[in-house]
């Protein structure tokens, strides 16, 4: 991503005017009275008031019998009632369950807004709002298949994490998108017109760094149509916005999102890349996985781990830096390091050096050195770890025994 053009180049026209986006295959809501509300604000916004004018008295009606009037009025009360009823199945039906589809960018909304709501809860609590961050990034890998794609159930082990008194609070922050009362269609993530600096999603907003709207302009995949384009820019943003840690100084990334040092990827060789995403992917376009494909494929995603294993050619070089994440390390170093290293030419692998079930796996990764510094594809510069990390490159594993 280094010698990326500063905003204001040839292609990087500023996000459109709401009218102008049209609905760009995203349903866009109504907002009377909306309010702008930072994403550190506690409130909640206030209910649309709507007003309907009332039927005008039929001026004949005085000259009827009271039984034809009492008569009318019956028929009034019934209208109203049924009038009432299909008013509130309508709003049942736009209802969106706790289980929402992973392609349905209203219920990507409604999950972003549900767990900003969250980190809200847990506030400048940095500890806190890092193991969240690793929470969700597991759930992606261990959640059972009623589970939303997400947002862990109420009753995950993974909550396990959290102290008892921000774990109760979080959850009963939760509570209400898991009993379905987010609106289909209430919020979307977009830009506000004419800038490209923050999202707003609902009450919430954040800040966009210049070096990941730069990013995401160069690898927008379909036509240059500022509408659907800048939608999907949002969403995406939006959506890793859920992983990060609020309490970060800057444009920084979490841990999580930290690359290899860029200049190392490149003379290495590295041709595809197993976790990455639009921000720190140094492949090209359709030669890394991501976490969210089902919108990230328009940035050039291939798909997520571990299915991009088999779907990837035999000779290739790969890299694979797994989020150091407890279900992430234990999947690819217990269930598929054989599986990696046996599939591709060469395998570059990433891992920290700590006390857990996977840990003799490492003996197997013969010739393996440390390494600290990372690259921070956000704030594009280094980052130095102050724990070093093992570095293993090659195509053949030593026997574990040996």
């Amino acid at each position: 991503m280094q010698g990326i053009n500063q905003l204001g180049g040839k292609n990087q026209t500023q996000p459109p005017s709401l009218k102008q986006r049209g609905d760009a295959g995203v349903p866009q809501p109504a907002r009377p009275g909306r309010r702008n509300w930072s994403s550190i604000s506690m409130d909640e916004d206030a209910d649309g008031v709507f007003s309907a004018s009332a039927d005008l008295e039929d001026q004949g009606s005085k000259l009827r019998e009271p039984s034809e009037i009492r008569t009318r009025k019956q028929e009034e009360e019934a209208q109203e009632h049924q009038e009432a009823f299909n008013k509130e199945e309508r709003s049942s039906n736009s209802r969106l369950p706790a289980h929402f589809e992973p392609d349905n960018p209203g219920a990507d909304a409604a999950r972003v807004s549900a767990l900003l709501d969250a980190r809200q809860v847990l506030g400048a609590a940095s500890n806190l709002q890092e193991i969240l961050s690793y929470l969700l990034i597991d759930h992606d890998l261990v959640r059972r298949s009623d589970e939303d794609p997400m947002v862990p159930a109420i009753d995950s082990p993974l909550w396990e994490r959290l102290p008892e008194v921000p774990r109760r609070n979080v959850l009963h922050r939760l509570a209400s998108f898991h009993a379905g009362s987010a609106a289909a269609g209430s919020c979307i993530a977009e830009f506000p017109t004419g800038s490209w600096s923050e999202v707003h999603l609902g009450r919430h907003r954040f800040p966009v760094a210049s070096t990941d709207i730069q990013v995401l302009l160069k690898r927008w995949t379909l036509s240059e149509d500022p509408a659907p384009r800048a939608t999907a820019m949002a969403r995406v943003l939006a959506l890793y916005r859920t992983l990060e840690n609020p309490m970060l100084s800057g444009n920084q990334r979490s841990s999580h999102q930290l690359a290899w040092r860029s200049s190392y990827k490149k003379s290495a060789d590295i041709e595809y890349e197993m976790f990455a995403s639009p921000f720190n992917a140094i492949a090209a376009n359709g030669k890394f996985a991501s976490r969210w494909p089902h919108i990230e494929s328009l940035f050039g995603s291939a798909g997520r781990y571990p299915d991009v294993i088999d779907l990837w050619p035999e000779d290739a070089v790969v890299g694979v830096n797994p989020p150091f994440s407890d279900a992430y390390l234990d999947h690819v170093f217990l269930h598929c390091l054989d599986r990696i290293v046996g599939r591709f030419k060469k395998v570059h692998i990433f891992a920290p050096v700590r006390e857990a079930p996977w840990r003799s796996q490492l003996r197997r990764l013969k010739g393996a050195t440390l390494v600290q510094d990372f690259w921070d594809a956000t704030s594009m510069g280094e980052r130095h770890l102050e724990q070093p990390v093992l570095y293993w490159q090659g195509s053949d594993l030593q026997d574990v025994n040996a």
